[in-house]
């Protein structure tokens, strides 16, 4: 049998975060460009023009799901 590491992630930690930490902030940025153009868009149906502050309703799905 092998022994224990003292860390569950064999002493990575620092960088399991920092990897985590990076994809976060990379996903926040293509949401926040996602917003822009999703409000900016010309509408060509009745479908984009319902929702909350010219954003579409699959999009505020996006944000409650990346708030959670």
């Amino acid at each position: 049998m092998s022994p224990a590491s003292p860390s569950p992630y064999g002493g990575r930690g620092p960088l399991v975060l920092g990897i985590t930490w990076s994809e976060t902030g990379l996903a926040f940025i293509l949401i926040i460009l996602r917003a822009q153009t999703a409000s900016i868009r010309p509408r060509e149906s009745l479908v984009d023009r319902l929702g909350v502050y010219r954003l579409r309703w699959d999009f505020i799905w996006v944000i409650l799901a990346f708030a959670k």
